[in-house]
């Protein structure tokens, strides 16, 4: 099933659960999920192997405060603990998507208090037309939208 355009199909990353890192325009992160089959950017698609330790990178950072999550599932505490260390995290709605927040964070933290390494890969994706704040789902036509920071 098609979910965008061409250029958004056939990845090689179709069946594997893949982390990625965004920012909004106010500066905040996002750690995304595509849970085996979501549309991503082509340029992370085309340097996947960069974001391979983001899950453990960010499971080091400090806890900046509390979290929520409408999710009951005890598979989002995860993104739980991403949340409470800043990062807003979404995961992608199997087979149809879009990307639905699953945690946010109640102390956002932005992009220049990550560590360098990180912070490099999230600047890579830059959504200037949302917030995460504001946004619980992030539709095909965002990631189309967003614009490659490198």
């Amino acid at each position: 099933m098609a979910f965008g355009p061409p250029e958004y199909e056939g990845s090689p990353l179709h069946g594997m659960d893949f982390s990625w890192l965004a920012v909004d325009r106010d500066g905040h992160v996002a750690w995304l999920v595509t849970f085996g089959s979501a549309v991503l950017p082509p340029w992370v698609e085309k340097d996947a192997d960069a974001f391979d330790n983001v899950e453990s990178s960010l499971r080091r950072l400090p806890e900046q405060g509390a979290a929520s999550s409408s999710e009951t599932s005890r598979y989002i505490q995860e993104w739980v603990e991403a949340a409470r260390r800043g990062v807003f995290g979404y995961d992608w709605e199997v087979h149809s998507g879009p990307y639905r927040i699953v945690a946010t964070p109640k102390a956002p933290l932005e992009v220049s208090g990550l560590p360098s390494a990180l912070a490099s890969l999230a600047r890579r994706t830059r959504f200037e037309h949302l917030c995460f704040q504001e946004s619980p789902r992030l539709q095909v036509s965002d990631i189309v939208a967003c614009k490659s920071g490198s």
